[in-house]
């Protein structure tokens, strides 16, 4: 009921007062480009979670791919050290007493695992070096590759937590090693060349009664594990850390034996696996990511979320491209259609109000078969329908003023009044009464210029002789209250008017002009060739009329017209216009006490 409400009221609302192309194009706006606008933002924002969703993935695929290849490195050497635990003649040597044997029998034993050892670190460039820690000290030391486990090495933390490991073995801290020397052995002088190197460590037990006779060490290059992580992408932080949060490898090297961010550290808790958002500045945010090996190191993935979101940003760039190409083109072909729709309906508007200024035309103007040509086709039977009416209308009423003009003619024998008036002038003549003659010469110039044989144009020059033989007579009769003055470029005398266009005005300005407070009055008769136009122009001195009157004169009905003292203006003024053009005409201006001026304008026309 509201919808139907709101309908109802419309025609009274603000919509209907703005223009039909505005309209239109906000109408085509709303309901194509809104549509579109609302789509384009959807399906950026999925195609943006979709991506950084992916994104993730690709990264944890990543990470596990790289945690996978870590666990098999780590499990090789896992592996290697089985060929040395389950070596039963090697623990039959470490355990053997040698105190009664000679140095060449001691030698020997040694000498095997030495070259065993030697062969082993020749075909594996990742290993630094196999060492044992045995606990019979009845064998020589055989640094770095068998060594006594005193009481100073045996005390050490890492020896101790690798000697409680049982058969899982220990992997120790990363230790910055001179090259050459032992992993255990912190007393032997140090060189200025050293590598980073992180063992495993192996209790070596008889298998018959479960004893220790010593401790395997396998000592590994940090820099192999690093060409793994070396492998992925630099966009990305990725590190290798203890337990504790140290650093044991990553592909930033200047972090390397540092301890991994607090805050990131105390995210990651004692959690196996995860990630989060972890904001390390307030412009700089990255997505973590983190999973535990199989020995308790983690391996922690620090991606920048600018990075994260690259793809989805340029998807939503490209996106927002996309949406405002879109929005161009279809404002762009909007308007277009707006204008081809709306250039037709303004070519029926133009016709519409043409013909409210009086200009009726017809034909067909608008082609097609749709509504706006169906209207324009309608209108066009309308204005032809009009047109006959107002063309027979017309017409009727020129042939009867015609006719009404030709019986008064015709009643007035244009020879025998020019013959009386002849004879008349001829007797005053000779009875001495010279005035008498004049007033008659010019009655029967004014009658035979405005009869004109039937004519309705006239030279202005007959029209100048016509005014002043009318003025002259009245002069007579007003005994010289006029005084007139003409001011008339010779160069508009040959050109055609319609007669009797300034005897009316002329007639007005004497009835109205004069007062009984006004002795005289002048009329100042001019005319000129201005702008294209005749252009003559009645003024006097009279006693004027209020400017709401004049502005009136030539508006109001004949009944009217008549009655204020302008039907002769009126008539004249319609006269010009019907002949000539509703461009033409008469203009009043008048103000009480000053006078009246009244101008035509008309064409010039050749003859």
């Amino acid at each position: 009921m509201r919808i139907i409400s709101w309908l109802k009221g419309l025609p009274d609302s603000t919509i209907n007062r703005i223009r039909l192309k505005p309209k239109l194009i906000a109408s085509y706006l709303v309901a194509a480009f809104l549509p579109l606008l609302f789509t384009g933002f959807f399906l950026v924002h999925k195609a943006n979670q979709i991506i950084e969703n992916q994104t993730s993935k690709t990264y944890g695929i990543s990470m596990r791919q790289l945690i996978y290849n870590m666990e098999t490195r780590l499990a090789s050497y896992e592996e290697l050290s089985n060929h040395f635990y389950f070596d039963t003649n090697l623990n039959l040597d470490l355990q053997k007493d040698y105190s009664k044997s000679s140095n060449g029998d001691i030698f020997d034993v040694e000498k095997s695992f030495i070259e065993r050892v030697k062969v082993l670190l020749k075909f594996k460039n990742d290993l630094r070096t196999v060492s044992i820690y045995f606990h019979n000290p009845s064998l020589y030391n055989a640094k770095p590759y068998l060594a006594l486990a005193d009481e100073k090495i045996a005390s050490q933390l890492g020896f101790q937590r690798a000697a409680a490991s049982e058969y899982k073995g220990y992997w120790g801290k990363v230790k910055i090693i001179p090259d050459g020397n032992l992993y255990w052995d912190t007393e032997l002088r140090r060189t200025s060349k050293t590598t980073r190197v992180f063992s495993y460590s192996r209790p070596l037990e008889f298998y018959t009664d479960h004893q220790s006779v010593g401790l395997l060490t396998i000592e590994v290059k940090e820099s192999e594990f690093y060409q793994l992580l070396s492998k992925e992408g630099a966009d990305k932080g990725i590190y290798l850390v203890e337990p504790d949060g140290t650093i044991i490898t990553s592909n930033d090297r200047a972090s390397l034996g540092k301890g991994l961010n607090a805050d990131v550290l105390h995210a990651i808790g004692g959690r196996p696996n995860g990630e989060f958002l972890f904001d390390r500045s307030e412009d700089d945010h990255v997505k973590v990511m983190y999973s535990e090996l199989s020995n308790g190191w983690k391996m922690v993935y620090m991606i920048p979320v600018n990075r994260l979101l690259k793809e989805t940003k340029d998807m939503r760039n490209y996106g927002l491209l996309f949406m405002i190409v879109s929005a161009v083109l279809s404002v762009v072909l909007i308007i277009g259609f707006s204008n081809l729709i709306l250039s037709r309906m303004t070519i029926l508007l133009k016709r519409i109000q043409r013909m409210r200024n009086g200009e009726i035309e017809t034909g067909r103007f608008v082609n097609g078969k749709d509504e706006i040509a169906v209207l324009d086709h309608s209108f066009n039977q309308m204005a032809e329908r009009m047109k006959y009416l107002i063309d027979e209308v017309f017409m009727l009423s020129i042939k009867k003023k015609e006719a009404e003009l030709t019986a008064l003619q015709s009643q007035i024998n244009p020879h025998f009044l020019y013959n009386t008036l002849s004879t008349v002038s001829w007797l005053g003549r000779k009875n001495g009464n010279d005035d008498v003659c004049e007033i008659v010469e010019s009655l029967a110039k004014f009658y035979r210029i405005s009869l004109s044989k039937g004519k309705d144009i006239i030279t202005m020059r007959e029209e100048f002789e016509c005014i002043k033989a009318y003025i002259d007579i009245q002069r007579y009769r007003l005994k010289n209250r006029i005084r007139p003055i003409y001011a008339l470029d010779e160069g508009i005398m040959d050109a055609p008017v319609l007669k009797l266009i300034l005897q009316p005005i002329v007639e007005n300005a004497i009835l109205h002009g004069l007062g009984h407070e006004k002795e005289q009055i002048t009329i100042v008769i001019k005319g000129a060739y201005r702008e294209g136009v005749v252009q003559l122009e009645v003024v006097d001195d009279g006693v004027g009329m209020a400017t709401d009157v004049s502005a009136g004169l030539l508006d109001e009905p004949p009944q009217a017209a008549q009655k204020s003292g302008g039907y002769g203006l009126r008539n004249v003024h319609e006269r010009i216009k019907l002949h000539f053009g509703p461009e033409y005409g008469l203009t009043v201006k008048s103000e009480p006490g000053t006078g009246t001026s009244v101008v035509i304008r008309m064409p010039f026309l050749a003859e």
